[in-house]
């Protein structure tokens, strides 16, 4: 004991510095709590990107790839570590995009986000694949801006899309060649006269030329002259 000091004294100076470390004691295990969290946080973000069935895509201001997902790894048949670094507009890309995208990528890194834009990228074996882009702008540790693009393949969408269209377009056309014209009617029942001389179903010519397919039902004129005395 410090001679200079009393026992009171000493015994308060050794309260206080218990006091303190305490403290030290309660802060470190915050900030071990805290590590822990940030950790869980991490490691449940990295686990969602790696299984998320989505193109999770980081560019650096300049273009370049700094990371791929799993899935882009799988869907476009390259590794991360054969693209990073290199110009995404070069490799994933036909030549016939790479301006328009590379205008919409200026835009996306100026902060103006571009969300739903669709444009096919085209993987190793040569094919494309219709992706829709949706992205935001992150800074890494030097400050300087990155792009995050989530994407999401719409092939087999677009294709149906088109198919629709295709099959639209055909019936409108088959249609307007069928319906074209004069159609010998009946006017009492309504059968038509076909090319052969033969009187047949309204619902018949026109599906075994077209492909439609109907339903039937009664209208309200029909139902009150059919069943006067039911109220439907």
């Amino acid at each position: 004991m410090d001679e200079g000091k009393s026992r009171e004294e000493f015994l308060e100076e050794l309260a206080l510095l218990r006091r303190q470390l305490d403290e030290e004691r309660a802060q470190s295990n915050i900030q071990a709590d805290e590590i822990k969290k940030l950790r869980a946080e991490s490691d449940f973000a990295t686990n969602l990107i790696n299984t998320a069935q989505v193109i999770v895509l980081l560019l650096s201001q300049q273009g370049n790839i700094l990371y791929l997902n799993p899935f882009m790894e799988n869907l476009s048949g390259y590794d991360l570590n054969e693209v990073r670094g290199k110009a995404w507009f070069d490799i994933f890309l036909s030549p016939g995009d790479r301006e328009r995208v590379r205008e919409l990528f200026g835009i996306a890194i100026q902060g103006d986000h571009t969300q739903g834009n669709i444009n096919p990228i085209v993987i190793r074996d040569g094919t494309e694949r219709v992706v829709e882009w949706y992205d935001t702008t992150i800074k890494n540790d030097s400050g300087f801006l990155e792009l995050l693009s989530v994407g999401v393949d719409v092939t087999k969408r677009v294709i149906a899309e088109g198919e629709r269209d295709d099959y639209r377009e055909r019936l409108e056309q088959s249609l307007t060649k069928v319906l074209g014209g004069f159609i010998p009617i009946c006017a009492n029942c309504k059968m038509i006269r076909n090319d052969e001389d033969r009187w047949e179903r309204l619902e018949s010519y026109i599906g075994q030329r077209t492909g439609a397919e109907f339903t039937h039902s009664i209208c309200p004129l029909c139902a009150i002259e059919l069943y006067p005395d039911i109220d439907l």
